[in-house]
């Protein structure tokens, strides 16, 4: 394979600057006129390289075996015929371009080149002899700085050396591995005065910290050592470790060695302050000095951990069974090994990365601050031993992080408290779930709600009945309220007026009776039941009681005839415009008006009674704190029970129903009594909404 290498001569002086003056001021000389300002390119410009080389490209750009870098270029090719064309096509660009090459430098038709310390050849690329030699004749590092340089050096051939950042790793650390330095400076007039060095060597224990707890231990070693100069002052500790920055502020959580040599420095008056280690002099001492055998500086506070391990661990589970635990949780291990290393791998996440700072390690086991980290296998466990008592959620994750961690540990807690049976039994009702409102039925008498108010001091009954598209109001006085009695009522009122599509009632045996529910399944009319008590499901008919309740109230006082007054309120009631719809019932049921008025469309009245009902529920889901439940069909609930025995006491059922097929409002429970059901909770910690069409199925 042919090679040739053509050299130019003082090209970069041929290219032209831009004549714009913004441009050309750039290069003018201090104090030039503008006839004395560059016109051309000029050696030791800045940009002049980037610019010559990108020149250079783009003429070379049309021929494909042809590179350069700056001046030096290479022409190839597989065969001399495709040499000599690729030559030819250069050579003609060079022409056209005027640019001159000096012949004393080209070299023309070689088989081996020297191209950017490289040797080129038909064998590929190698490196250049000259550079092994020196590598070769090169002495053995005396200081820091020569290790550097030699490593710069040897850099070059990394590519023709296997496995070469293994080879070097020993001497690229930045902490000396088994020793403490120190330096003591005075600045004079910000000259910095060296007071004092002191090193230490450190002992087996001290050499399996972490690379951040070495670096703790030598500020703690090193304040302490020169405590005689450093007392009473304020003083700044350098340090080539960024964390010790945050890990030695107050506000810091730091793992359980450093907390306790934080405590140690807390007489002196010192700022951490962060310096790279090439400017940390002190850098030198550690590595420089003297390694012999040395006790460890805080024994004292070794033996403090195998205290916290021992208190922290619960009494149920030893600490043999949490290392062995340990081996078999991936995540936590990686943890360990990177706390060891000082080496996370920000691209693989990790649970246990944002408490970096915090956590420290004895052999296998892992610590957060004082508190022990507990594996995966071993949770379950930790949580029924913690809510022995069945605490709350408060009280059970203070007992648990009093002792110990694992990530996600509040939301663990929270949700096992939420699946104990016991503590749904005795715990408050939920908040209550936000309205579903009636919607605006289609056409007049097709949704009819009904309630039973007394016994008045007469011990009649007063059956009422209101329609919800019209809001109509119908009512009748009983001695009686069979479900005979009420099919009664019905048939009056529908034999002139026909019959609706729904009914709405509570659950009163005359409303869940099989002989009404026979009379409304006979004339195609749905029944509907509220929740047991939960009047707000009915809450028309449930409003028009409370007015009826007033009106006997002042019939009562006046010692007037009642029921007069009960006929004056009805059609003072059925004619008067009604707050949430607008019209007078008695014009939407019968669409004329008995006053004299201005009609108003039916679309307006669907409108008001949609807003007026949505302003309603926002008020009401306010003030109630109301919330989703979150219940779906089938799964297990609790029934709070309103009987009680002969001691006043309530009696809790011991059935679990299932919640049955969803509808918005009202709901039942399948499985169950309905008219002991106040709120249902999920045994699994889960709220959903029960219905109450299943209920005969129950």
């Amino acid at each position: 394979m042919p090679l040739n290498k053509p050299e130019f001569i003082q090209e970069l002086y041929k290219l032209l600057l831009k004549s714009s003056k913004k441009k050309r001021k750039e290069y003018c000389m201090d104090q030039a006129s503008p006839s004395e300002r560059y016109k051309r390119l000029l050696f030791g410009v800045n940009s002049a390289p980037e610019i010559f080389q990108k020149v250079m490209e783009n003429l070379l750009a049309p021929c494909e075996n042809a590179y350069n870098y700056l001046d030096d270029i290479i022409v190839y090719g597989r065969t001399e015929k495709e040499h000599d064309e690729s030559l030819k096509v250069v050579l003609n660009i060079f022409k056209d371009f005027d640019v001159t090459l000096n012949k004393e430098k080209c070299l023309w038709k070689v088989q081996k080149l020297k191209f950017l310390g490289h040797i080129l050849s038909t064998e590929g690329i190698s490196p250049d002899a000259d550079k092994i030699k020196t590598v070769q004749e090169f002495r053995p590092p005396q200081s820091k700085e020569e290790t550097r340089s030699f490593l710069g050096l040897v850099t070059y051939l990394g590519k023709f050396v296997p496995d070469m950042a293994d080879v070097t790793e020993p001497l690229r650390s930045d902490a000396s591995p088994v020793a403490l330095g120190a330096v003591l400076i005075q600045f004079e007039n910000k000259v910095p005065r060296v007071i004092s060095f002191a090193s230490k060597s450190l002992s087996q224990v001290e050499r399996r910290y972490s690379q951040t707890e070495k670096e703790g231990l030598a500020l703690v070693w090193a304040v302490e050592r020169f405590s005689y100069y450093l007392a009473g002052t304020e003083f700044e500790l350098v340090t080539d470790h960024k964390p010790l920055e945050a890990i030695f502020k107050p506000t810091s959580r730091p793992p359980a060695r450093i907390e306790r040599w934080v405590l140690r420095l807390q007489a002196f008056r010192f700022k951490v302050v962060y310096q790279p280690g090439k400017l940390n002099i002190a850098d030198s001492v550690s590595r420089l000095c003297k390694i012999q055998t040395a006790e460890t500086f805080d024994e004292q506070g070794e033996q403090n951990i195998f205290a916290i391990i021992e208190k922290t661990v619960p009494r149920a589970i030893t600490i043999s069974e949490i290392c062995s635990n340990n081996t078999k949780d991936q995540e936590l291990m990686e943890a360990v090994n990177n706390v060891k290393n000082e080496k996370w791998d920000t691209k693989m996440p990790s649970s246990y990365f944002p408490f970096k700072l915090e956590l420290c390690t004895i052999g296998n086991i892992l610590l957060r601050g004082t508190r022990i980290v507990i594996p995966m296998a071993l949770i379950s466990i930790i949580l029924e031993l913690a809510h022995e008592g069945h605490p709350g959620e408060t009280v059970m994750k203070r007992r648990v992080r009093s002792k110990v961690w694992w990530p996600l540990v509040d939301k663990d807690v929270e949700q096992f408290v939420k699946k104990c049976r016991d503590c749904l039994i005795v715990s408050k009702p939920s908040q209550p779930v936000p309205m579903n409102r009636h919607v605006f039925p289609d056409r007049p008498w097709s949704n009819l709600a009904m309630d039973l108010l007394g016994p008045l001091p007469n011990h009649d009954y007063i059956l009422v009945a209101i329609n919800y598209y019209s809001r109509y109001q119908e009512f009748k006085f009983l001695k009686r309220i069979t479900s005979k009695d009420v099919i009664n009522f019905l048939r009056e009122i529908f034999c002139r007026l026909g019959y609706p599509k729904f009914i709405t009632a509570d659950n009163g045996r005359q409303f869940v009776s099989e002989e009404f529910k026979t009379y409304c399944k006979d004339n195609n009319i749905e029944l509907i039941t509220s929740p047991p008590y939960w009047p707000q499901a009915n809450g028309e008919v449930e409003n028009m009681n409370r007015q009826i309740v007033k009106r006997l109230k002042i019939a009562h006082s006046n010692g007037s005839d009642y029921k007069e007054e009960m006929k004056k309120f009805t059609l003072m009631y059925n004619v008067t415009p009604h707050g949430t719809t607008g019209k007078a019932p008695s014009e939407l049921l019968y669409n004329r008006t008995l006053d004299i008025e201005k009609p108003m469309l039916d679309s307006e009245a669907r409108d008001r009674d949609f807003i007026n009902k949505q302003k309603g529920k926002e008020r009401g889901d306010r003030e109630r704190g109301a919330k989703d439940s979150g219940i779906e069909i089938g799964d297990k609930v609790l029934i709070k029970m309103f009987q009680q025995d002969v001691n006043d006491n309530p009696i809790i059922t011991t059935t679990t129903p299932s919640a049955a097929k969803e509808q918005e409002a009202p709901t039942d429970v399948k499985g169950s009594d309905p008219r002991f059901m106040l709120k249902l909770k999920n045994i699994e910690g889960i709220w959903r909404p029960v219905p109450q069409h299943d209920q005969e199925s129950g």
